[in-house]
């Protein structure tokens, strides 16, 4: 197991003899770069199966295997200093603590004196419930169960049963009053230790529990290959950290650091408060299903029968974090001297202990818990289907699955189109043509066979915020307004006219009505040039929105996400205790997308609950594209990903550009991303997805704008004053029977 305790016992790098002088002065790790460190310190071998639970002791690592056999290693040479074999099955979990070993075997948790080998039951059998993980603490026992409960003993008598979950109990972890247990049947239960009652349930999450620990007012825990944080008081999620490819079976919290052993055979090293990765240890050959910590190293055991230790000082320093200061924490606790596992007199537990010389356990000792085994784009209805595209079909279709879980990284476009003077802040696809909105104050329409500027105009005096083009009628926002374009006579009206000084930021278009977020942080409705509504639930800028049906969402800077109805014009959700400002947007089969950060999260529309947060970009994420079950994401770290939406599984990066990556649109199989460095890129995704073996036939490519149905354009009614503007073009006002997606400053990607 591993991950399990947590409480008082630690190792401080500061006085750790010869970690101070490696780190206190090592640059910190402000790149993002993720360094991957191959040469272990030692392995040691001859466990003859996997290894499920590592405790350290001073110069001794002990191991426990699904072999049925502890074993006690020498970390100086690497030799067996003892082996022994306490019963007829693997051995769940082991924690030892001088003379006293703990360990369970099939349906109870023993207590072994290592000088003696006298035993006695510290938690007895139960029937035939079997033992799958367990904590002690100040003389009880907290044990997890297979059929579901978890049983409470002290002094060998049964005190109490929780039966919270409805699935086995694999992972638990204490915290003061406060025991946090983690099943398979996907969810998290916080439970009153005093009063016996569970207080908080946590699910909605995506499998198994298999790693647990809490630790500064949040719960950490796996469900998958992501590790994920959530507030212990309010559910809200604070992080989840991908970069594993495979489910994470163990955790280790070590002051500031964060471990996690995973079944891609690898253990990441975060910042725990920031999610940031540091390094990659990499060289076990199976699932890492343990780790264990003391005098600077980590300790992993593995199902490939081995054990490496890490020496952290090389490692930390290698990948240039500087932890000067920091702390080494074990996984296991020591609780306050004399309040010790001690037997009271003529007790089940005492008379057992009567076997042994020593009569009971050291006092004043605490033991970990040892778990069994480990321790905005798209939308609407304007799709382009892969399955009937020229030339996907055939390249898609026999494309082997991506189970490996191997990001391809992609770096070669099919083509570049420059000439803006300044950074790209939005693009639209239209046959064979992209436009590009500019910081340079200009629109330009590229042609995709050549590559060349088929024109190029200025509509104003500032920074074009967003650009959307069908047919003859572009619309776009500049400063305090966001206007329509005849792109064949070059007249013009106000789709909604300027509001005061009020700066506009984002817009959405449909079927008549002008959604616009601005810089006050209020959203405008206009319809046919008049102000409808006003919707004033955000303290700061508006700057993505997404509608869907009836409902309006909005991010702003203020750090939420707010659902309004938009036939009531009231707010009817908010969405909130985030990391950073809303930098992109988008809501897709029951879930709201977004970006507060570097990573992508996902959450519930109706309950807020945290779906999935898609770690791996490495600075903030500026706009999100959903085509399909693919989603895509562009960051400031120059990238682009594409992921499965329903799984979150990473299937390929776009590297290429050398600035922040701005917008994103597709079409005809292509997918488009301006930046910063002034340029477009057109990736074909019919080589990068049959290169990343992402086997999509008969998937959808979706435009990020959306038609609504026939009929139900933007048509100024007779008299309105966007009428009268649009006199002033013979063709009197936009194409009837379209819809124009929100256009976010800085983003693309954002409306539906």
């Amino acid at each position: 197991g591993g991950g399990g305790g947590g409480g008082d016992d630690y190792v401080d790098l500061a006085t750790t003899p010869g970690l101070s002088d490696a780190m206190a002065h090592a640059a910190s790790n402000t790149s993002g770069d993720v360094y991957t460190h191959r040469q272990a310190l030692g392995t040691f071998e001859g466990h003859r199966e996997w290894i499920w639970s590592l405790s350290y002791d001073k110069s001794t690592i002990y191991s426990a295997s699904q072999d049925k056999s502890v074993v006690a290693w020498d970390l100086r040479s690497g030799r067996q200093l003892r082996s022994f074999t306490p019963g007829t099955s693997g051995v769940v979990g082991v924690h030892v603590r001088d003379q006293w070993l703990y360990f369970g075997v099939q349906h109870k948790v023993v207590a072994l004196n290592l000088h003696t080998q006298q035993t006695y039951d510290a938690a007895p059998a139960h029937g035939a419930a079997l033992v799958l993980c367990f904590l002690v603490e100040s003389g009880t026992v907290y044990v997890g169960y297979q059929d579901g409960a978890v049983r409470i003993w002290k002094n060998g008598a049964l005190k109490g049963t929780l039966s919270a979950h409805k699935g086995p109990v694999k992972v638990m972890y204490k915290e003061a009053h406060a025991l946090f247990t983690g099943s398979d049947d996907q969810s998290v239960v916080r439970h009153n230790v005093n009063t016996g009652r569970p207080t908080t349930l946590y699910q909605g999450f995506n499998g198994p529990i298999r790693a647990l620990l809490a630790y500064n007012k949040n719960i950490y825990f796996s469900d998958g290959p992501n590790v994920r944080a959530q507030s212990i008081e309010t559910g809200t999620c604070v992080h989840t950290m991908q970069g594993h490819r495979e489910p994470v079976f163990c955790l280790l919290r070590a002051g500031e650091l964060l471990f996690s052993g995973s079944s891609d055979n690898t253990v990441y090293i975060r910042n725990i408060h920031t999610a940031v990765p540091y390094a990659v240890l990499a060289g076990h050959t199976a699932v890492v299903k343990c780790l264990a910590v003391g005098d600077a190293k980590l300790f992993s055991g593995s199902s490939d029968r081995t054990i490496r230790m890490w020496d952290l000082r090389d490692v930390l320093a290698a990948a240039k974090v500087n932890v000067s200061g920091a702390e080494l924490v074990e996984w296991t606790a020591r609780p306050p001297e004399g309040q010790g596992h001690v037997p009271q007199p003529g007790s089940a537990a005492a008379q057992s202990a009567a076997k042994s010389p020593y009569g009971n356990p050291q006092a004043g000792k605490s033991y970990g818990s040892v778990p069994l085994g480990g321790g905005g784009g798209g939308g609407g209805d304007d799709y382009v289907d892969l399955a009937t595209t020229p030339g996907l079909s055939d390249a898609m279709a026999h494309a082997a699955s991506n189970t490996s879980g191997d990001v391809y990284t992609h770096r070669q476009a099919l083509g570049t189109f420059e000439g803006h003077r300044e950074w790209i802040w939005s693009l639209s696809y239209d046959k064979s043509t992209i436009y590009s909105a500019s910081q340079d104050k200009s629109v330009v329409a590229w042609d995709l066979r050549s590559g060349r500027q088929l024109r190029s105009f200025t509509p104003g005096t500032s920074g074009v915020v967003g650009v959307h083009v069908r047919d003859q009628w572009l619309y776009f926002g500049v400063q305090h307004k966001v206007v329509a374009l005849n792109l064949h006579t070059q007249q013009t009206y106000d789709a909604a006219p300027a509001h005061g000084a009020a700066l506009v930021l984002c817009f959405l278009v449909e079927s008549g009505t002008v959604y616009v977020g601005y810089q006050d942080g209020a959203v405008r409705i206009w319809k046919n040039g008049a102000l409808k509504g006003t919707l004033s639930a955000h303290k700061g800028p508006v700057k993505v929105m997404y509608k869907e049906a009836h409902a309006l969402f909005t991010g702003s800077d203020d750090q939420s996400v707010v659902r309004h109805n938009v036939n009531t014009g009231r707010p009817t959700t908010l969405y909130q205790g985030f990391n950073g400002p809303i930098r992109a947007l988008l809501a897709y089969n029951k879930n709201i997308y977004f970006s507060d950060g570097p990573n992508v999260r996902a959450q519930s529309i109706e309950t807020g609950t945290c779906v999935h947060t898609m770690q791996g970009h490495r600075e903030p994420v500026f706009c999100l594209l959903r085509a399909g079950e693919l989603l895509f994401s562009g960051s400031s770290d120059n990238t682009v990903y594409i992921r499965n939406i329903h799984t979150a599984v990473p299937y390929a990066v776009l590297a290429g550009h050398t600035a922040v990556v701005k917008c994103l649109a597709v079409g005809d199989a292509k997918l488009f991303s301006g930046s910063s460095d002034r340029t477009i890129r057109m990736w074909d995704l019919r080589d990068v997805l049959a290169a990343a073996k992402v086997n999509v036939s008969g998937a959808e490519l979706v435009e990020w704008t959306a038609r609504p149905p026939e009929g139900q354009g933007h048509v100024p009614q007779p008299g309105s004053a966007a009428a009268q503007s649009a006199a002033k073009s013979p063709y009197g006002n936009p194409q009837a029977g379209k819809s124009y997606g929100s256009v976010p400053l800085g983003g693309g990607g954002g409306g539906g």
